[in-house]
């Protein structure tokens, strides 16, 4: 059988559109699963970086369709709510990403397995760098951290988590320095609390 690049191109098209919720006969349940392996991306956690890149495959298969807000969701059915990003033909996940960190105690790093089900949902499956699976905390409701959304219009203005108070910058390493000095009142020295406030 002779290799047809249109045949493949056509397959491809297929693979990128939207999928069904039911599966009816054994055909639909095979297509169904070589659609969500087409679908299957693989990023690092980094613990020093609080934003991730998104695999250049996941930005030219669904890149113009990927909203600005996505839910990640684990297999305990927890929700994490992240800012999707666009700088150039790159796409990160930005606000609400690093409390993957906190939340699966991800201090050494991992590898997040996303599969892309829809415009603004992906799942999620977490290995640590050794290639065991992270626990998953069970929560009876599941937890769901949502991103504050002052101005939900542009993507400048963002959100800032409501389970987190971030002193977050980030920055190309070599371009750019920043300092912060924070003169100590009695309330911060007796409460044994620093308090910060941000301008």
């Amino acid at each position: 059988m002779a290799y047809n690049c249109h045949d493949t191109a056509l397959a491809l098209l297929s693979m990128k559109e939207p999928m069904e919720n039911s599966v009816s006969n054994d055909e639909e349940l095979y297509s169904t699963i070589i659609m969500l392996k087409f679908r299957t991306y693989c990023i690092s956690f980094d613990p020093y970086e609080s934003i991730a890149q998104l695999p250049s495959l996941f930005t030219k298969d669904f890149g113009s369709k990927v909203t600005d807000y996505v839910t990640l969701n684990d297999s305990n059915h927890n929700e994490f709510e992240v800012l999707v990003q666009q700088k150039e033909n790159k796409f990160y996940f930005t606000r609400g990403w690093y409390e993957l960190y906190k939340f699966y105690n991800l201090r050494f790093g991992a590898w997040v397995t996303l599969v892309y089900l829809e415009p603004s949902r992906f799942v999620m499956r977490l290995k640590d760098r050794f290639g065991k699976d992270v626990a998953i905390p069970n929560y009876d409701p599941p937890r769901k951290y949502i991103l504050h959304r002052e101005d939900s219009q542009h993507h400048n203005n963002f959100g800032v988590a409501r389970f987190r108070e971030p002193l977050s910058y980030h920055h190309e390493k070599g371009y750019f320095q920043h300092a912060f000095v924070k003169w100590l009142n009695v309330s911060d020295v007796t409460s044994g609390y620093l308090v910060l406030v941000l301008i």
